[in-house]
């Protein structure tokens, strides 16, 4: 509790330090974090490395111009992060970016064909570990082929690869083998 009360004091810190100096209307202020450890949740302990919700899901909070107060929640791996920062400063972002920039959301329009999927990758141990996030699934290849329902099954509990049939199992690892090697806006799947 009290790391978080100090991060919420720096916070408040940085946000007055801008009013008082004007700058806070035409300041953005993004904060993001790390995931945290793994404290017995699923077995683990001070575990970082998997595609667990709480290895995988990081805070994103961004105040501005024109950012409404609310919530999305998009499908949103970290390389939509510099595509966002550079449309934020006015910038074009490079061809090359594999990201998104979040910037139509930030200003309370969502674009059409946001992505369904999200890539995930780990490169802790011997070999690369992949998944793929979806409102519905969790998919993923590390220790174990790991599927779950999570809608019926948020907290992934239920470890269904051995209830669905081989080929669903095969279309998530091709899907996951296309994100792995995608580059730029073919990276973007609606």
């Amino acid at each position: 509790m009290r790391s978080l009360a100090a991060v919420e004091d720096m916070l408040a810190a940085v946000t007055q330090a801008l009013a008082e100096s004007g700058q806070l209307e035409r300041t953005y202020v993004v904060f993001t974090s790390d995931n945290g450890l793994l404290m017995g949740q699923h077995r683990a302990v001070a575990r970082k490395e998997s595609f667990y919700e709480e290895s995988i899901r990081v805070p994103l909070y961004v105040r501005g111009p024109g950012v409404p107060v609310g919530t999305a929640e998009p499908l949103t791996p970290n390389v939509d992060l510099a595509p966002t920062l550079v449309e934020l400063a006015g910038l074009p972002a490079p061809d090359s970016v594999d990201g998104r920039s979040l910037a139509p959301f930030l200003r309370g329009k969502p674009p059409a064909g946001w992505r369904s999927e999200a890539y995930l990758e780990n490169y802790a141990g011997p070999a690369q570990q992949y998944g793929l996030r979806s409102a519905d699934w969790l998919y993923a290849d590390s220790d174990e082929v790991e599927l779950y329902d999570m809608r019926a099954d948020p907290y992934q509990l239920t470890n269904l690869r051995r209830r669905v049939a081989p080929a669903d199992l095969e279309a998530f690892a091709r899907r996951a083998a296309a994100f792995a090697t995608c580059r730029a806006a073919t990276c973007w799947r609606p």
